[in-house]
């Protein structure tokens, strides 16, 4: 299902982006016209999935996340409570 232009785009972060399941997330919810935070600990490898996600529909930008360091999930998820409207 494909958004509708004149809807706001809705937002989430996919973890682990880079490849296998959270790629697969993303392409799914790209076709939705979801915009993502693709985060993943390879931000280069994480390229791939973001030009699927744009084929796909959507719109995403990349973040570095190593998902076991704490520190990095608080400040990833303070700058896109400071970029974005909402999270979904």
């Amino acid at each position: 299902m494909a958004r509708r232009d004149n809807v706001a785009p809705r937002h989430a972060i996919i973890t682990g982006a880079a490849s296998g399941l959270g790629q697969a997330f993303a392409i799914r919810l790209a076709r939705e016209g979801y915009h993502l935070a693709l985060a993943d600990f390879d931000p280069v490898a994480a390229q791939t999935t973001a030009q699927l996600v744009e084929q796909a529909g959507g719109s995403c930008q990349i973040e570095s996340l190593d998902v076991r360091q704490y520190d990095q999930w608080e400040a990833m998820l303070a700058r896109l409570r400071a970029e974005w409207p909402r999270l979904d």
